[in-house]
């Protein structure tokens, strides 16, 4: 399951990067395999589990979403990582995720010489998949 989330948020990092835009096709097929591969692993008995994972990260995505604080994709993708490893981890990835991202943030307008309120343009993908590593490696943990 790690490698898998792993992979998609690489790949994810990499469309986006492109194009802008990270692809429905990635987020709902990664959805899918983890959650096959988790079913496979855990039993039937987790399909509920994962239901619930599920719709709590997208209503949590859903929100930053509404406030424009990520995009559509970047909310999606996380989905996909809380199908695959459950929302502990989608948890400890997103909040992982906003701290990189912010911490970014900060450089970027330092650098640009933009104000706190201005508009700064992140990728939010790259620090999502960094956090991935970090806690797939136990950097970060729940």
């Amino acid at each position: 399951m790690a490698v898998l989330a792993i992979i998609t948020s690489a790949i994810a990092v990499i469309t986006d990067l492109k194009s802008d835009k990270i692809p429905n096709i990635l987020t709902i097929a990664a959805m899918i395999f983890g959650i096959i591969l988790r079913i496979m692993i855990n039993g039937a008995g987790e399909v509920g589990k994962i239901v619930i994972d599920v719709a709590v990260v997208f209503a949590i995505t859903f929100v930053l979403f509404l406030i424009k604080a990520l995009r559509g994709g970047d909310g999606k993708l996380l989905c996909a990582i809380s199908a695959m490893l459950g929302l502990p981890a989608a948890a400890m990835i997103l909040f992982g995720a906003l701290v990189l991202a912010a911490v970014v943030g900060c450089i970027k307008m330092i650098f640009t010489k933009r104000k706190l309120l201005s508009k700064t343009m992140i990728h939010f993908s790259v620090p999502m998949a960094c956090s991935v590593i970090l806690y797939v490696t136990g950097l970060i943990t729940n």
